[in-house]
């Protein structure tokens, strides 16, 4: 017994190995709700033969899952660290530097060619259409409205296509630093390696054909995270340099601005610089950041007239009113007469019996709610009764909070994937590429997300790995500040995650945490040797 009592220690590798196997055992416990079985389970508890067996026996399964695959995660990566990330200490020459930019440039351009002018959405339609009535609101960030879509389209002289192109150059320019960076503090292969996850994810391709704020958000964040790189295995020194911390600067600023929820991304950013550059330094950044976000939110959106965001209520009552959706929708006989009222106040009862899915409050939101009422009854109001939904109606409200968050700590998947950029397409602005290779690329992103669906799609598994990383750094307490670095990607991706309101929004919301995994990894796996910045 005691031997098997070693082995299994052994095996599960300490305390990381146990840490993580919870919480990979509470993700595979949080999506039973969601399966077939436990949704007749819960709609009929009493009706079902043997209940609590089932719920005992994928409990047990979990469980051993958990506890067998999490510690072999922890081992894989510690194992490989090492020879992975071993440093060639070859200077880059200036061809492949060149590469790794013209490359995502080529992949992402072929793309572009084939879905000419790009993919506009409706969110896309509404800021290119204030761009040139010269009404903008902060519903879509001002900043990028003007930034992303005016001010291309205006110095291309109202060449639509510019919107997309130029949102392809810079997030070229963005992955070719970042892949530079990559071989200067490993090698040439995971730099390749880094470079192929990267271009060969389809949503790459795809979502970049919509000149949309996630993809200026996974650009900056791209940009953040190489910096943080370099500021961590510099010890600090890269950021010195008065050009760098300008960049650090402005970057940031654009980072918080160009979506509402972006501060939950440059917030624990900040927090971790304070612990790797001087406390001077960190705080010239932190008050340069504040008096350029106060610059542009009131002098100039003052000047430039932009109005703020409507409904914002709205905006950030996705969760609970996707909680109080689910009840409403598939037990309106336990609510109380002031939920109900609040409800067919807000849509009528059929809309709630035919229209309402479990994807999210956005399945009404747009079309047939009037969002007003929400504005009325407020934030405090809508938590409150959302609170009382999950009392009186269990099991509706748990499966309405999963099916909407489960896309970002899932490992399996269960959410909508962007396959296609056509799919957006409006009458307004149509698509004049090459219909037959817009097929051929959606063959292949089905092709992709099919073969390697967990290495593309799933967030979930970044996350995990992620995870891995940070427990393996906090073994070494002189070495722990680096997992700093990866609390933005937490903190932005698990937040946001309370503000949404469909479960289709997760595939672009949370794109950018492909993008920043390999670099993140590197400063959790890689021992920091100090150079020169």
């Amino acid at each position: 017994m005691k031997k098997c009592a070693e082995k299994a220690r052994a095996y599960i590798g300490g305390k990381s190995g146990i840490l993580l196997s919870l919480y990979l055992f509470a993700v595979l416990s949080v999506e039973f709700v969601t399966t077939y079985e436990s949704d007749t389970l819960f709609r009929s508890f009493e009706a079902v033969d043997n209940a609590i067996f089932i719920i005992i026996r994928y409990i047990i399964v979990s469980l051993l899952v958990s506890f067998l695959v999490a510690p072999l995660i922890i081992k894989g990566i510690d194992r490989i660290k090492e020879p992975v990330l071993k440093s060639d200490g070859v200077e880059i020459d200036k061809k492949r530097k060149l590469k790794y930019i013209l490359i995502p440039f080529a992949v992402l351009l072929v793309n572009y060619i084939i879905y000419y002018p790009g993919s506009f959405d409706a969110d896309s339609i509404t800021q290119y259409n204030q761009s040139f009535m010269n009404s903008i609101n902060d519903w879509h960030p001002a900043i990028h409205t003007l930034l992303a879509v005016k001010l291309p389209i205006l110095l291309t002289f109202h060449w639509i296509g510019s919107a997309v192109l130029v949102q392809i150059v810079f997030f070229a320019l963005a992955i070719g630093y970042a892949l530079i960076t990559v071989e200067e503090y490993t090698n040439r292969k995971f730099a390749l390696a880094t470079m192929l996850f990267i271009v060969l994810n389809p949503q790459t391709r795809n979502l970049f054909m919509s000149p949309v704020k996630d993809c200026a958000f996974a650009i900056l964040a791209l940009f953040l995270i190489t910096f943080a790189v370099r500021i961590y295995f510099t010890d600090g020194e890269w950021a010195k340099k008065p050009l760098n911390t300008a960049a650090l600067i402005v970057i940031i600023v654009f980072a918080t601005l160009v979506r509402h929820n972006g501060i939950l991304f440059t917030l624990p950013y900040v927090f971790a610089l304070f612990f790797m550059i001087s406390k001077k330094r960190a705080a010239v950044i932190i008050l340069c950041v504040l008096v350029m976000i106060a610059g542009i939110k009131y002098p100039l959106y003052s000047a430039l007239k932009v109005e703020p965001a409507p409904q914002r209520q709205v905006e950030i009552t996705g969760l609970p009113m996707s909680i109080i959706g689910a009840a409403v929708a598939d037990t309106p006989e336990a609510l109380d007469e002031e939920t109900k009222e609040f409800a067919y106040k807000l849509a009528p009862k059929d809309v709630w019996e035919n229209k309402y899915s479990y994807s999210g409050y956005n399945s009404i939101k747009n079309e047939y709610a009037d969002n007003d009422v929400i504005e009325e009854y407020g934030v405090k109001w809508v938590v409150k009764t959302a609170l009382k939904c999950f009392a009186v109606s269990p099991f509706a409200s748990l499966k309405g909070l999963i099916k909407l968050t489960e896309g970002v700590y899932s490992v399996n998947g269960n959410y909508l994937h962007y396959t296609d950029p056509a799919q957006l397409l409006t009458v307004e602005i149509p698509i004049k590429g090459i219909p037959v290779l817009q097929k051929v690329n959606k063959a292949l992103t089905i092709a992709e997300t099919v073969a390697l669906p967990h290495l593309f799609m799933y967030i979930g598994v970044m996350h995990l790995l992620l995870l891995a990383g940070v427990l393996i750094k906090l073994r070494k307490l002189k070495q722990a500040k680096g997992a700093l670095f990866a609390l933005p990607v937490f903190v932005y991706n698990f937040g946001t995650m309370l503000l949404l309101t469909d479960c289709a929004d997760t595939a672009r919301f949370f794109y950018y945490t492909f993008t920043v995994t390999p670099l993140l990894l590197i400063i959790l796996l890689k021992k920091r040797e100090k150079s020169s910045g």
